[in-house]
């Protein structure tokens, strides 16, 4: 069994042939222009022009699937000070849809994913670098859900994003 090292955005030490049960990608050795599909549905939203890139999203997804079937949940203080925001700004972009949170009825405390949770620290650079919250919540979720080689984002042609770590 392979020990899994994780930085919650999918980085995994020591881990080349990891498998995981219902996950694999389909038509993964042929050529051509189409979107990447895994076996348990999910489709990427763009169409890939190779193998190698129908690869990395492939990797990406299982990534995503592995952190969040993760127990490691976070209380919403916990995220707001990892995202340097106050916990008014974190419940405020729940409210409005910029964010999604695990919450099982009302008075109960949020609990936050490994995707929710990078999506809020990006959402907080993002805004602290003068990007209004609702074009920082698509940007940051672009980030997490179709992360690319670079982790560049063409914006509008000339205008990009580039996160580092």
């Amino acid at each position: 069994m392979t020990t899994l090292s994780n930085d919650l955005r999918g980085t995994f030490a020591g881990a080349p042939g990891v498998k995981v049960i219902g996950h694999s990608l389909r038509r993964r050795n042929e050529g051509g222009d189409f979107p990447a599909r895994c076996q348990c549905g999910e489709v990427s939203s763009v169409s890939l022009s190779s193998r190698a890139k129908r690869k990395d999203w492939q990797r990406a997804h299982l990534a995503r699937v592995l952190r969040n079937q993760s127990t490691d949940r976070a209380t919403s203080a916990v995220v707001a000070e990892q995202a340097r925001i106050t916990l008014r700004q974190l419940d405020h972009w729940t409210r409005q849809g910029y964010l999604h949170v695990d919450q099982s009825g009302s008075g109960k405390a949020r609990q936050w994913t490994g995707d929710e949770r990078i999506i809020a620290i990006d959402m907080g650079r993002l805004v602290r670098a003068g990007f209004e919250p609702e074009a920082a919540a698509l940007i940051a979720r672009r980030h997490v859900e179709e992360p690319t080689v670079g982790f560049s984002y063409e914006l509008a042609p000339g205008i990009e994003v580039r996160f580092s770590a």
